[in-house]
């Protein structure tokens, strides 16, 4: 049977959001008190960006901005690749491998349904095995 990401991985996700106009610290704080690594950014509920743990080390903290003063519009990944609620795991891992990134946002149309990351898939052996298949169908 082949699982798809909603509802196989996510389901009745709380998803972490913020406004672009929020700052450094407040979507560190946001990560903190959810026990997540990255936060949807959004305007009007439409997805403009996504921040993580490593954007806030590498764009904000390591070139001494100042985290309560630095807007997440500033940091963020900007229009950030997506992956449909219907899609496969596999092809989610594909895109994140693609990409080089760690998390991803999952939508249906325009309206945001979660965001999934690597870890949801560590040690899913029916995942790792359709990645595969679909990985060497992409290198065709």
């Amino acid at each position: 049977m082949r699982k798809h990401i909603v509802p196989d991985v996510i389901v009745d996700q709380d998803i972490a959001t913020l406004p672009s106009t929020a700052t450094v610290h407040d979507a560190a704080s946001l990560m903190r008190d959810r026990g997540v690594k990255s936060v949807l950014v959004t305007r009007a509920n439409k997805l403009v960006g996504i921040i993580t743990v490593t954007d806030i080390v590498n764009r904000a903290v390591a070139k001494g901005l100042d985290p309560k003063e630095t807007k997440l519009s500033k940091i963020m990944t900007k229009e950030p690749k997506t992956v449909d609620a219907s899609a496969t795991p596999a092809k989610a891992l594909r895109v994140m491998q693609d990409g080089k990134f760690w998390h991803i946002p999952v939508v249906s149309g325009e309206e945001i349904v979660g965001v999934v990351s690597r870890s949801n898939f560590e040690g899913c052996d029916m995942v790792q095995a359709e990645f595969e298949i679909e990985l060497w169908e992409h290198m065709r």
